[in-house]
């Protein structure tokens, strides 16, 4: 999957069902999407560094109300 796409995918459903996105992909160089809502406390998706062979990882973190 694209990860621009994916990114501004999750950030809008995120945005529009009860967990605004506080620092998304658009405002840095490097993508990460912070957010809270019901049930959260904070929570981020980050993409690591792209491997040698294009591949990226998505990572979560959040921690729970």
């Amino acid at each position: 999957a694209n990860v621009d796409a994916l990114f501004a995918e999750w950030e809008e459903n995120l945005n529009s069902n009860g967990y605004p996105v506080t620092q998304g992909s658009d405002d840095l160089l490097d993508q990460w999407i912070e957010f809270s809502g019901p049930g959260i406390a904070n929570a981020k998706i980050i993409v690591a560094p792209s491997t040698e062979d294009g591949r990226s990882v998505i990572e979560f973190d959040a921690t729970l109300d």
